[in-house]
């Protein structure tokens, strides 16, 4: 699947949020959770198609399915599917954060399409309401394809990553900004280059965040969902490229699944 922007799938399998002082209580041993009360319970806030330069919590590992329709954003190809499998470790409180994930890209048959991306954090300022995140990624690394199939290429992503709560009941929303190798789409080509990309998501619920997001020539809209009862699993539901200013607009949702590994 080549989406027009692919979403941090790390970041949807973890519920982001902020909370301070939770943060501080346990963001030496790596174990720090993201979160924020309101009258109503938790409340998370994520966004729906732009990277996020924060990592997993360390011996974090998850799974996720993905689709969009329609592949490739060329109308009539239908659905297309993507299967990631990744680990965090690291601490970017204290030192870096990292992430590890194999991607799957080729479904039928099974991998045979695939490749590997990796990912580091910093926080680098932290405040009573807010942190601030530094990241850098890379994508389609050791890329496998079947003959006569271009394999992904590898592409290197640097953002900008805010968590913070505002008002006195602490409503959480976030915002990220970056740069990244063929993030845009170059008008309707179906060609990529080298640009920006940036989102903003808010807590709309304690289990839905909604998030805006986009590139130099786009916008995206969609929620992310943590599902009640069933902790570490999540899903994104939404549709890149609204205006359909690139000819390549696909419907697209991700379901996670997340748990910690080894002791506390």
């Amino acid at each position: 699947m080549k989406k027009l922007l692919t979403a941090s799938t790390a970041a949807l399998a973890i519920a982001v949020a902020l909370s301070s002082s939770v943060m501080a209580e346990t963001a030496a041993q790596g174990d720090y959770v993201l979160s924020t009360q309101s009258a109503g319970g938790p409340l998370f806030a994520s966004i729906f198609g732009a990277p996020s330069a924060m990592t997993p919590p360390a011996r974090t590992a998850f799974v996720s399915v993905s689709g969009a329709n329609p592949r490739d954003g060329v109308q009539g190809n239908g659905w297309d599917y993507d299967m990631s499998y990744g680990y965090g470790f690291g601490n970017p409180f204290t030192a870096v954060g990292g992430m590890i994930s194999l991607d799957i890209t080729g479904t039928q048959p099974y991998a045979d399409a695939g490749s590997f991306s990796l990912a580091f954090s910093r926080a680098v300022a932290i405040t009573q309401n807010s942190v601030t995140f530094v990241g850098v990624s890379g994508s389609g690394l050791g890329a496998w394809a079947p003959s006569g199939v271009s394999a992904a290429k590898p592409a290197a992503a640097a953002m900008v990553s805010q968590y913070l709560t505002l008002g006195p009941s602490g409503y959480p929303v976030t915002w990220t900004v970056g740069y990244g190798e063929r993030s845009n789409y170059v008008g309707s080509t179906g060609l990529k280059d080298d640009g920006a990309f940036w989102g903003v998501g808010v807590g709309a619920t304690s289990f839905m965040s909604l998030s805006v997001s986009g590139t130099e020539n786009q916008v995206n809209a969609g929620a992310n969902l943590a599902v009640p009862g069933l902790d570490g699993l999540s899903l994104a539901v939404g549709r890149y490229d609204l205006a359909d200013k690139t000819d390549r607009q696909q419907d697209a949702f991700t379901i996670s699944y997340s748990m910690k590994l080894g002791a506390k």
